[in-house]
């Protein structure tokens, strides 16, 4: 069985590592993957709230805050959830 690897489209990192993506969750910045997302990256709704450029964007200044930040560390991920589910 081949093994295939995909970068996370927010935060880069090879966390999708099997065939079937869809719906699988990033261990670093906790964005579930969404085919919708990908192909309409503007759009949100789908498996997240926000659209994957709030998404990136809302990672990248969590980083920027804290070159630390890793959603595998509980409070960073609730952090990112909140902001996620804020738009809810």
């Amino acid at each position: 069985m081949r093994v295939y690897k995909m970068q996370c489209p927010v935060c880069g990192n090879d966390t999708f590592k099997d065939d079937d993506f869809e719906y699988d969750i990033c261990s670093e910045c906790f964005w579930e993957y969404d085919t919708w997302q990908i192909n309409n990256p503007d759009s949100g709704g789908g498996a997240n709230c926000h659209s994957l450029n709030e998404y990136r964007k809302i990672y990248s200044e969590l980083k920027r805050k804290n070159p630390q930040f890793s959603c595998r560390n509980e409070s960073d991920r609730l952090l990112i959830v909140r902001k996620d589910r804020s738009k809810e």
